[in-house]
């Protein structure tokens, strides 16, 4: 089962590459030219130079590969986060005030709980050589539970409650809550840990799983995932929310689904929700 690669060796830089990848999957943001949106919002803010810094692309996918020798200075966090943000905001119809530096300064707090935790579980501290190698005690709780919150972290960071909620499930051999977190792992572009979960959902007899994993090129996979999380947003397992279906839906509108960006306008408009609905219909006159 799928569990957060955290091991003595875990550094804040691999933990920061990680937390930076959920940020891009979350809001279905791309690499590629960002070192450029990033030199053009600094250069539209020539008053907060002292608090942004560029970017290249090559040190970008080297963050977030966690190829660097030390963490990224807090002035270039918020430039990657602002930009990143404020492209979400774009593509979403700028529905509401344009993101700020109050934004950036809550994604900086959930950064630094994710890092605390990762260190934490990792026998890391801050500033520290890692801790001489030890024989465990008898009782691992302690650090099976910190592996836990660990894991737990990225998913709802990535997913909100749901995705705790679905974790939760799926480490209880829940077969559809692992084959629902395979495909939305597989559309955040996860490919391994998609795959590990959609082998989870096969040893427990999930069809829709194993035909996914029929699939070995990644692109492929991908658009089989679309329409496995259409078919899963359409038949909602006993007792599981509405915001299940959502996330799913909003996954598979990020991966290029017209049909899903048209299902979550329709369903936003029928909450009365009429920016969410505005937006997505957007969305859905973009793709396809």
């Amino acid at each position: 089962m799928p569990s957060l690669p955290v091991n003595p060796a875990t550094t804040e830089v691999a933990a920061f590459a990680d937390f930076l990848s959920e940020f891009f999957a979350a809001r279905g943001l791309q690499q590629h030219g960002m070192a450029k949106r990033i030199k053009r919002e600094r250069a539209c803010r020539p008053a907060d130079h002292y608090r942004l810094d560029t970017v290249s692309e090559s040190t970008l996918s080297r963050i977030r590969r966690g190829e660097i020798k030390r963490m990224p200075r807090r002035e270039k966090f918020n430039m990657i986060v602002l930009t990143g943000l404020h492209i979400a905001w774009t593509t979403a119809g700028k529905h509401g005030p344009a993101p700020g530096f109050h934004d950036v300064e809550r994604i900086w707090e959930e950064w630094q709980e994710f890092r605390k935790k990762a260190l934490a579980a990792s026998g890391r501290v801050p500033g520290t050589e890692p801790a001489p190698s030890v024989p465990p005690p008898a009782d691992t709780s302690r650090t099976s539970t910190d592996l836990s919150d660990v894991e737990q972290l990225r998913y709802g960071n990535a997913y909100g409650g749901v995705g705790v909620i679905l974790l939760s499930a799926a480490r209880s051999s829940e077969r559809r809550a692992a084959l629902v977190l395979g495909v939305l792992r597989v559309l955040d572009g996860h490919h391994k840990e998609g795959a590990d979960w959609l082998r989870s959902a096969s040893s427990l007899g999930s069809a829709p799983a194993d035909d996914l994993l029929r699939i070995s090129a990644p692109a492929e996979r991908r658009q089989a995932a679309v329409e496995q999380a259409l078919e899963l947003a359409s038949s909602p397992r006993s007792g599981s929310s509405a915001e299940e279906s959502v996330l799913l839906l909003e996954r598979a509108a990020r991966s290029g689904s017209r049909k899903a960006a048209g299902l979550l306008a329709a369903h936003y408009d029928s909450l009365g929700e009429v920016g969410h609905a505005t937006r997505w219909s957007r969305v859905a006159a973009q793709v396809g």
